[in-house]
């Protein structure tokens, strides 16, 4: 389930005792958030060891690496200087926060004005918006062995894919990035792993300009398992949501669709007879290991109002075309011969219920389509492949003979594939 927008302030933190991990006094004001930005503070758990989903056996050796020297003292929500603690694969809680909070803190040069007022090592992060500004919040879980294999895929480029599920919702819903959390339970002897996961997430956070705020860290007996919630701004009632298509308007993707099914298939599956004539390996995997999501495009759609309704695609164009139709009740009429897939037998089916791909699925009125081919995109096609209709249902029209319906399948957990 993806959230929609939400209120401008929110103040949450996960239930049980939480040791303060940061070194030295307390960060001041952290009970009463300090004035001088507009806009109301937003608290939310940060990285929080005290939650296991599994607890060491009372056997394991809970020793971990020692830092070669005393972190600095936290002051004003500024993390330790990047790469003071010593790694080791027995790293301990202790070790792995201080770690994260060199890893994530911000570049130099960027924003002064960042929402994020105080981040990873205490009991919860600190966010101020802009006045005008819609707090919007989404969640996804990404799970070994149903979402990746990690035996088969760099723990970096998982990391990178896990963020960009959450910035992908965020551009449907026409959102800056502000802030990820990400919980993250690693089996034994997997720190290192866990490492190059964090460094993937953070290369695709700082793409989008959103910071690793917080999070929890677990120890799993059953695999790698983590849950990423995603924080964006949106300016006060223009979030872009699925409920807005009307009869009439037409309907566009971004980019490229089934590229990263392309990829998935070789990676996963191994490569089979033909697959080079439909697509060359090295450009499926790469769309497959780091789909960038298109915030900018999102951002410019909400800015300018011109998309009625949008949601990214990340289970298949027929099936999350469904799910748009069914929040705004009506229909669609996509036309074959227009979506943009890759060549071979496979291209079509591959574009219609592969899934993974984190581009844009929206509707712009007629009159719009003019202004909506303006707009600046990043370098993004984009393509009109249809139209929404009054009358329910999917249908997919060939490039002649009558439409026929079109079932919609892709990505469903609870369900068989189709």
């Amino acid at each position: 389930m993806k959230p929609s927008a939400g209120c401008v302030e929110l103040r949450a933190a996960w239930p049980g005792a939480t040791p303060r991990l940061a070194a030295g006094k307390r960060v001041p004001g952290r009970n009463s958030p300090a004035s001088g930005a507009a806009g109301q503070p937003v608290m939310l758990p940060t990285m929080s060891p005290a939650l296991r989903t599994a607890r060491r056996p009372a056997s394991a050796d809970r020793r971990g690496a020692i830092p070669t020297r005393q972190p600095p003292q936290t002051v004003g929500g500024r993390a330790p200087t990047r790469g003071y603690a010593t790694w080791s694969p027995r790293t301990g809680e202790r070790e792995w926060v201080r770690w994260l909070q060199a890893a994530a803190q911000p570049r130099s040069g960027a924003d002064a004005r960042r929402a994020v007022r105080l981040g990873i090592g205490d009991d919860a992060a600190i966010l101020r918006f802009a006045a005008g500004e819609d707090v919007v919040v989404t969640t996804d879980l990404f799970l070994e062995g149903v979402h990746f294999l990690r035996a088969r895929e760099r723990a970096s480029d998982c990391g990178y894919r896990c963020a960009s599920r959450a910035l992908s919702d965020l551009a449907a819903m026409g959102a800056r990035p502000v802030a990820l959390f990400v919980s993250l339970a690693l089996p034994a002897a997997s720190g290192a792993w866990g490492r190059q996961f964090f460094r993937g997430l953070l290369t695709a956070a700082r793409q989008a300009g959103a910071e690793l705020a917080g999070g929890d860290l677990a120890a799993s007996p059953h695999g790698v398992l983590a849950d990423i919630i995603g924080l964006g701004a949106a300016p006060r009632g223009r979030a872009l949501t699925r409920g807005g298509a009307r009869p009439g308007d037409r309907l566009f993707v971004s980019g490229r669709l089934g590229l990263a099914a392309a990829g998935r298939a070789w990676m996963q599956g191994g490569a089979r007879r033909g697959a080079k004539r439909e697509m060359p390996p090295a450009a499926a995997i790469a769309r497959f290991r780091r789909p960038r999501a298109r915030w900018e495009l999102g951002m410019a759609l909400a800015a300018q109002r011109l998309a009625t309704a949008a949601m990214d695609i990340s289970d298949g164009l027929s099936l999350d075309l469904a799910r748009l139709c069914a929040a705004s009740g009506v229909g669609a009429v996509v036309d074959a011969a227009r979506v943009p897939h890759l060549p071979g037998p496979q291209g079509l089916q591959r574009a219609l219920q592969g899934g993974e791909d984190y581009e844009l699925l929206f509707t712009v009125p007629a009159r719009g389509t003019a202004r909506l081919r303006r707009i600046h995109s990043a370098g993004v096609a984009l393509t009109e492949i249809g139209e929404i209709t009054a009358q329910p249902g999917l249908w997919l029209r060939p490039a002649s003979g009558p439409p026929r319906p079109l079932t919609a399948r892709g990505w469903d957990h609870f369900q068989r594939r189709g």
